[in-house]
């Protein structure tokens, strides 16, 4: 059994008043995650509606382009575009720095060849719909130094797109893309 990084959703929405969508970076959440996560068997997890699964979700940059990525027709989001990479952590992804946390899963989905600068901009919560109540997600931002960055196989495609051709996708996008992507645009 995968064992993955949960937090009590009582304890998460204690310290912010409880949201759906996204909202901007506040270091006391990352301090309550780091300091209240706790490992579960990931199947349990995706039917405990007590607890939220952290979700690293990686926005890549490069210059004026984003990354995204059209997912395989099959499971849950299945044929949906994302700009978000991402996914569960377990034990062994945990270290000093929260981003840290998720490089793994990054690495697993897409392949890149470049330096970068990263930083957490945002949380997700979407609490809509019952893949949403159980996950919980840590935006990030990652700024590449190259153009250098392909899909793995359990993607369907993916390239570096332009703010119009995200834009006219955008109907298509999964929601944690959408809501990302919106505050993204904010920050323009």
């Amino acid at each position: 059994m995968e064992k993955i990084v949960v937090v009590k959703r009582k304890l998460l929405f204690e310290k912010i008043e409880h949201f759906n969508g996204i909202i901007n970076y506040n270091p006391k959440l990352i301090d309550l995650i780091k300091n209240n996560y706790e490992l579960m068997d990931r199947n349990a997890a995706e039917i405990n509606e007590e607890y939220k699964q952290i979700i690293p979700y990686f926005v890549f940059k490069y210059k004026d382009k984003y990354f995204l990525m059209q997912r395989k027709k099959d499971g849950v989001l299945g044929n949906k575009y994302s700009i978000g990479i991402g996914g569960h952590m377990n034990e062994s992804d945990i270290s000093d720095s929260i981003i840290e946390w998720g490089m793994r899963e990054f690495h697993e989905e897409v392949e890149y060849k470049g330096q970068f600068e990263s930083k957490v901009i945002g949380f997700i919560n979407d609490d809509s719909n019952p893949v949403g109540k159980v996950h919980f997600g840590i935006l990030i931002l990652i700024i590449g130094k190259s153009y250098n960055i392909k899909v793995k196989s359990e993607l369907k495609s993916g390239f570096l797109a332009t703010i119009d051709q995200i834009n006219s996708l955008y109907e298509k996008l999964e929601g944690w893309s959408m809501f990302s992507f919106n505050l993204l645009m904010q920050s323009l």
